[in-house]
């Protein structure tokens, strides 16, 4: 073999060795986190168990470690059917966020929302009345160029949104795409 093709092999060994260990970094840096959370939830209950049964307030410790393992619990359960809560004043507060005003009624279509520790997605498909779709579509083509599609970016203080807005005048369907970063 000549060492050219050495080289090239040593070079192709170690990027693996790089991309392996980079993988292997943010396993356990997820699994550590996982631990803590882990820890965290069941070390608070129990925190607030075990130090009033020290001072013989055992009542008091059952009702405390109830109490916060309630809180957990309803926490997680919120975030884990958050789609579900999502109203009809939440959807028209978000297009209020945009400057679109609805006169009529509307009905949610589908909700989808993802999110992690640095981001967050959302999906909203609304269905809308002939007028409001008038309406929309009028204001849509006069501020974006006739298209039926309006992209806008904010950029509070620790976030960014994006917001791309789209119009089905076929289906009388408004499409909601929101993206917020963590900068």
């Amino acid at each position: 073999m000549s060492l050219y093709r050495l080289l090239l092999l040593e070079n192709d060994f170690s990027n693996g060795i790089e991309i392996a260990v980079n993988i292997l970094e943010g396993t356990i840096a997820s699994i550590s986190v996982l631990l803590f959370v882990s820890l965290f939830l069941i070390g608070s209950p129990y925190l607030f168990y075990k130090i009033p049964t020290i001072f013989n307030y055992q009542k008091t410790g059952i009702t405390l470690a109830s109490v916060v393992a309630l809180l957990f619990v309803s926490t997680f359960i919120y975030i884990y059917f958050q789609d579900e809560f999502f109203s009809k004043s939440d959807s028209i507060e978000l297009l209020a966020e945009q400057d679109i005003y609805l006169s009529d009624d509307l009905k949610i279509i589908n909700n989808e929302s993802s999110g992690g520790i640095d981001g967050y997605n959302q999906i909203l498909i609304l269905e809308i009345s002939d007028l409001n779709t008038k309406k929309t579509i009028s204001k849509f083509r006069k501020e974006n160029n006739g298209s039926l599609t309006q992209e806008t970016t904010l950029e509070p203080q620790d976030c960014t949104k994006q917001y791309k807005i789209s119009i089905n005048p076929d289906k009388k369907q408004i499409t909601i795409h929101v993206s917020s970063y963590i900068k």
